[in-house]
């Protein structure tokens, strides 16, 4: 009987052991994302341990916390509008990112009625203009009421 106690007592030690050594194999990294060109905080900025699937996003005011694997030796800073970083990990816990915007020339886009995306040249279809004055008169419960007298075929 007292040997079943014991190796009872052995398993829990060795559960308890590896769940400790466990926990110990990740930190927590926090810090906050800003933006460059005038230091505001930057919300819904994505940070993930690069290689991984493990991610958070900032919050309101910029702020992220991750829980890193103890092979986690860098995150992927990305952001809509904003160049990709990738910073490495060292030894502290805290880090205060700046992002630059990525500025690219966007040509024309048309956006179609029935779904989809395309280039003015590319399109076959007749394009009509409304002018903002002309959506301003009147009371109207959604936009497609606006609409309807202002362009043909609508």
């Amino acid at each position: 009987m007292s040997r079943i106690i014991a190796k009872k007592i052995c398993l829990m030690g060795l559960t308890f052991f590896l769940s400790f050594s466990f926990a110990m194999a990740q930190r927590t990294v926090k810090g906050t994302v800003k933006d460059a060109a005038d230091g505001t905080t930057s919300p819904g900025v994505n940070v993930v341990v690069r290689g991984t699937t493990i991610g958070t996003v900032t919050d309101m005011d910029g702020n992220f916390k991750l829980n890193v694997p103890a092979s986690g030796n860098e995150i992927v800073v990305s952001a809509v509008g904003y160049v990709t970083q990738i910073i490495k990990l060292g030894t502290q816990d805290t880090y205060n990112i700046s992002l630059s915007s990525s500025l690219q020339a966007l040509e024309e886009v048309v956006v179609t009625g029935y779904g989809g995306t395309q280039k003015r040249a590319k399109l076959t279809n007749s394009i009509s203009t409304v002018k903002e004055e002309t959506l301003r008169n009147g009371v109207y419960s959604n936009p497609a009421q606006a609409l309807s007298g202002a362009v043909s075929g609508l």
